[in-house]
């Protein structure tokens, strides 16, 4: 009974520190749910949407497409915007931000709510856009833009030369105001070769207190790397995309039991491709405090047993 106790007991400190760990482990906890094609042309960009539970994915000449999360087409969505689309985010109430990659903009585009047409400004001087100059290039430019909603922030990549991560916070569409940050070394620290897309960890509900929960997901598609990283740039998990089936994989997004999306141009056997990485199910193992009231169950089990006299009849 003593070595049971003390193997449990090792057992809940072992538990209590994995659900603290400040870590979603992408290469143990996540696999690859499927690979399949999709119909929007080049896709580069994709957002979870959580008020319709459905994915938006852009890709090249304006070409916009919504799909449930299992990657059937729901419709097929039109706009009146820019070409090439390189990030999107959802903001929530029918309001997604559009990242463009040669003026380093943060755009704005509403859905108009008649069966599938956005409707997002370029070029206009009344443009509802945040912009971060730093990030602008003509081949090499803002590439991806996330939203964090538990605080309003946005954070956008530079894809190369020379890479960048910025938080963009207190913007203000109507004003084109934001305060920009660029967080840390991203060449020096992630080592990736470009980058292509980011994704907030703060979004989904089942991480709604978790202490991985103030990470980032970063993308590259030339590295073929999705990585977990600290707002300090420490590297806490990767998965490798390399032998997934799709080429020049751009955009990421989760939904919101933490499941992972992914969108890339060249599919194996034609077309684009849609990925999901689903997390796998940790449900069956018990919480700490369900191990400790074991625990403690097992202790007046075991005082029981001591207290009890033990008689013997002979014949």
């Amino acid at each position: 009974m003593k070595t049971l106790y003390l193997g449990l007991a090792a057992l809940l400190a072992s538990t209590a520190g994995a659900a603290n760990a400040a870590s979603i482990g992408l290469s143990t906890n996540y696999s690859v749910e499927y690979v399949i094609r999709n119909s929007t042309s080049e896709a580069g960009a994709v957002s979870y949407n959580w008020d319709t539970n459905t994915l938006l994915v852009g890709g090249d000449e304006d070409n916009w497409n919504e799909y449930d999360l299992n990657g059937v087409l729901t419709q097929r969505a039109l706009t009146n915007g820019f070409k090439d689309p390189e990030g999107v985010a959802y903001l929530g109430n029918g309001q997604f931000a559009v990242a463009q990659e040669r003026t380093g903009q943060i755009f704005q585009m509403s859905d108009l709510g008649n069966g599938g047409t956005y409707r997002y400004y370029s070029g206009n001087t009344d443009s509802p856009y945040l912009s971060v100059p730093e990030a602008s290039d003509s081949s090499f430019g803002m590439e991806g833009v996330t939203y964090d909603r538990t605080n309003g922030d946005f954070y956008v990549i530079k894809e190369d030369r020379p890479q960048g991560i910025w938080r963009v916070s207190n913007g203000d569409f109507a004003t084109g105001a934001s305060t920009n940050e660029l967080l840390f070394d991203i060449e020096t620290l992630l080592g990736l070769e470009t980058i292509s897309d980011i994704s907030v960890l703060s979004n989904p509900d089942a991480f709604a207190g978790k202490g991985f929960s103030d990470n980032l997901l970063i993308l590259s598609a030339v590295s073929e790397m999705l990585l977990e990283v600290s707002k300090t740039g420490e590297i806490l998990s990767k998965f490798d995309l390399s032998d997934i089936g799709v080429n020049k994989i751009e955009g990421v997004t989760l939904d919101n039991m933490g499941n992972i999306y992914l969108v890339g141009e060249e599919r194996v056997g034609g077309g684009s491709g849609l990925i999901k990485l689903a997390r796998m199910d940790v449900a069956a193992v018990p919480e700490p405090a369900t191990w400790a009231m074991m625990l403690g169950g097992l202790g007046l089990v075991g005082g029981a047993m001591r207290r009890r006299k033990v008689s013997v009849a002979f014949a």
